[in-house]
């Protein structure tokens, strides 16, 4: 089903498509940033949940506040330091948007932008985006296509994939928030959750800059160690800076990178992808809108959700210890993820 949900700042209509899967659940797709905008579970006692934070309106995507609510984030996710690199000898320059950093794309990154829906099916949606060379400062001509898909196993199955002309970083993710105990639940809810994350190594950051120091590190004997399954009730009253951290998944290989389950409700979900890094955030900053109301009526507030975000780690095209980010002309990316859903 596709149906208009509002107009972006250029006064260009905003489509959604609905997926539905027989299990009874639906997800609502945006083409205003590739945005997740809603995912529904069937629940015994409310008919169905939103497990998924956002808006129920455009006022709410096109504020200067909205945290990049369940978008594609490009041309490169998370922090690039100075908003700046080298790349064949040539310096870019790229916007600064937070502190001295460029931030998920700077910016008017993808997550502003109308992406074409090329096609849209019962449980499937395709959809497309052409960013031009120079493009927040990037080199490169870069097509982008999204495929979303709803599987009756219960998975929400998402794949990036782009051509470049010329070389150029690039490293996509997703920005869901979720919060299994529904998406009204703040910070309560939150702390119900358990997390379980599969990785040996994490990347440190400075806690001013959230850049990483370019040390990777084993997560043993630190609050980083999640491969067991963890109460974060029991770790984030521990710190102010946890959690906005990438976490070393080691392969190309499509693996589960986390497993997260809310107790009290009896749901839970996994998290598959074939990225090298898995950016684990935890809300922290979600108060900082106290006028931005969510789809509930009010507005969210710190630690009232959480982020799974697969992709290659935080400031690569700088870190030379860093797997490449870059795309080399003519070469193919391929970012797969899925969020499988338990119920």
């Amino acid at each position: 089903m596709l149906e208009e949900f509002g107009r972006n700042t250029d006064g260009d209509t905003v489509y959604r498509a609905r997926l539905k899967n027989s299990n009874g659940m639906i997800v609502d797709i945006l083409n205003y940033g590739a945005t997740i905008q809603k995912i529904l579970v069937p629940s015994e006692t409310r008919g169905h949940v939103d497990v998924c934070l956002g808006y129920d309106d455009m006022n709410g995507y096109l504020s200067p506040s909205n945290p990049y609510m369940g978008a594609c984030i490009g041309r490169v996710c998370n922090r690039i330091c100075g908003g700046k690199f080298i790349l064949g000898g040539h310096s870019f320059f790229l916007h600064q948007n937070e502190q001295n950093n460029s931030l998920h794309g700077g910016q008017k990154g993808f997550d502003k932008h109308l992406w074409e829906m090329v096609q849209v099916l019962e449980s499937r949606v395709h959809l497309s985006h052409s960013s031009p060379h120079g493009d927040e400062g990037y080199p490169a001509r870069v097509n982008v296509k999204a495929s979303i898909e709803l599987t009756d196993l219960n998975e929400l199955i998402i794949q990036y994939s782009a051509l470049s002309d010329r070389d150029t970083p690039l490293n996509l993710t997703n920005h869901a928030y979720f919060n299994l105990g529904g998406e009204d639940s703040g910070e309560k809810g939150l702390f119900e959750h358990d997390v379980a994350i599969f990785a040996e190594e994490y990347t440190p950051v400075n806690e001013q800059t959230k850049i990483p120091t370019g040390v990777i590190q084993s997560v043993g004997e630190t609050l980083f160690d999640l491969r067991k399954e963890l109460n974060l009730s029991k770790v984030l009253h521990q710190s102010d800076s946890l959690y906005d951290h990438n976490f070393v998944l080691g392969s190309e290989d499509l693996k589960l990178a986390a497993r997260v389950m809310h107790h009290p409700s009896g749901r839970g979900l996994e998290c598959w992808t074939n990225q090298l890094g898995l950016q684990f955030y935890t809300g922290n900053h979600l108060g900082n809108a106290p006028t931005l109301q969510g789809k509930s009526g009010k507005p969210y507030e710190n630690y009232g959700g959480f982020c799974l975000e697969a992709q290659n780690y935080p400031d690569a095209v700088n870190q030379r210890n860093f797997p490449s980010c870059i795309l080399g002309a003519n070469d193919k990316y391929e970012n797969r993820t899925i969020y499988k859903f338990i119920f």
